[in-house]
């Protein structure tokens, strides 16, 4: 037992430059079998969109209003996210952390690596927006980037999906977040069941 809780606070203490930092988020988004639907949607999704802004006469208006869009639930994903962590690293008790480094699948670890994982691709995905937000808002909205409309429509709309695309499976990717933080509720809850059941048994008379 103390052999797993060496080798699960080896992992979490383990330090990492903010290059690997990086490279371990964007494999919260690598593609797999288990996110082919998420994939699928966002990509189909993100062509649609797309489509629709790309070949409208006010395409810039319409991508600066979608980035100021998707910039907002960024914002508020993260908050929730800060949000989450903060009250569930307030609830834990050593018992708790204790029940987390035992577990052989490290929960604690799990956890830590997951929240700092997705503070880190919406904090790219904000920074990608702001820089989105500053470049629409200097363009005007008859731009052409290229003296041939179809190839500006076909490099706008190519980038458009490459962006949308990355932006959902942000948004349908929180789950594996919203599922570790429910595993580590869960763990707490547990203990403070049993802890609260130790309390009540205690109380009762010795002849019970």
């Amino acid at each position: 037992m103390y052999e797993q809780v060496v080798e699960n606070v080896k992992e979490i203490a383990n330090h990492k430059n903010i290059e690997h930092l990086l490279k371990d988020s964007l494999c919260e988004i690598k593609f797999s079998r288990k996110s082919l639907l998420q994939y699928c949607f966002s990509i189909t999704t993100a062509m649609i969109l797309s489509y629709i802004i790309t070949y409208k006469s006010n395409t810039v208006e319409l991508m600066l209003e979608s980035v100021e869009i998707i910039n907002g639930v960024a914002l508020a994903f993260i908050a929730i996210i800060f949000g989450t962590y903060s009250i569930f690293q307030a609830l834990m008790t050593d018992d708790v952390i204790w029940a987390l480094v035992n577990e052989k699948s490290n929960l604690l670890s799990i956890g830590n690596k997951s929240f700092l994982h997705w503070i880190l691709l919406y904090l790219i995905n904000i920074i990608i927006n702001v820089i989105l937000l500053i470049v629409l808002k200097c363009i005007p909205n008859d731009f052409c980037f290229f003296e041939n409309v179809n190839i500006t429509n076909a490099t706008a709309f190519g980038l458009e999906c490459i962006y949308f695309g990355f932006c959902f499976l942000l948004f349908f990717e929180m789950k594996n977040f919203t599922v570790n933080m429910y595993q580590m509720f869960n763990v707490y809850n547990s203990y403070r069941t049993l802890e609260i059941l130790k309390s009540k048994l205690s109380e009762l008379p010795e002849d019970e």
